[in-house]
Order: structure tokens, then C-alpha cells, then sequence
């Protein structure tokens, strides 16, 4: 297989991040001029990452991670896995 590039979103804003499944955590990102991505950090709850999302919610903030296919209940989205995050 191939690896995902790591791309990094400069200064968006972290609308949500709530716990979903086993131990994830589902975010909403907002760029500057208002677009909105849907993004996912896996096994991120009980993490220094996690802790993160949780505790900034509504900041901007710095994500890493890469885009990819979300294929759920019939919808086909795109999203993107979160990776590492700092505050801008």
C-alpha cells in the first residue's frame, strides 16, 4: 500500500470535537473563508491529542493529518485523519 501525504491546515477553527465509536474523536474544522471539513482522529480519546481537541473547542487552532475516503452507512464524504495539532 501506499502512505497518505501529511498535510498541514494553517489556523482553522475547531467548531467541534466529540468522542464517537470505541475511542475516537470527530472534529469539524472551519477554514478562514468559512469552508468546512468533517475530520476524525482514531484511537485519540484518552491521548495527549485528544485531550487537546477537547479542551479547544472553538480556537484556532494548527492541524496535521491527510485527507481521505469516508465510506459510512451508504455516504461517501471526505475527511480528514487527524494527526498532531497545536494551537495557532
Amino acid at each position: 500500500g501506499h502512505v497518505a501525504p501529511v498535510v498541514a491546515l494553517p489556523r482553522p477553527r475547531l467548531t467541534d470535537a466529540r468522542p464517537v465509536g470505541t475511542n475516537h474523536i470527530r472534529a469539524e474544522l472551519q477554514s478562514q473563508s468559512g469552508g468546512r471539513i468533517q475530520a476524525i482522529a482514531f484511537r485519540a480519546v484518552d491521548t495527549a491529542l485528544g485531550e487537546f481537541l477537547f479542551r479547544n473547542r472553538g480556537r484556532t487552532v494548527h492541524i496535521a493529518g491527510s485527507l481521505s475516503g469516508n465510506y459510512w452507512n451508504g455516504n461517501r464524504t471526505v475527511q480528514f485523519r487527524i494527526t498532531d495539532a497545536a494551537l495557532a
